[in-house]
């Protein structure tokens, strides 16, 4: 799912298909250490289509996630 995400097309195949997947958000400054520390463990680092992942798509997100935090009962 999150090769939906990606900026470039990606090739498919069996594997990465069944290869858990996350979006993660680096910071400018971070990112040539980022890159090289997910390649050298052989992970797929892949740019964001900024349509799809923008600014206003991750505030919400962000906002979803925090109010539905509020909303569960928390656990005594």
């Amino acid at each position: 799912m999150s090769s939906a995400f990606a900026a470039d097309p990606v090739t498919y195949n069996e594997l990465r298909a069944r290869t858990p997947a996350r979006l993660v958000l680096i910071e400018a400054l971070e990112l040539a250490w980022q890159r090289a520390k997910y390649r050298g463990h052989q992970h797929l680092f892949l740019r964001a289509d900024p349509g799809l992942v923008g600014l206003n798509t991750l505030q919400l997100w962000l906002w979803q996630r925090l109010q539905a935090r509020v909303a569960s009962p928390v656990a005594a």
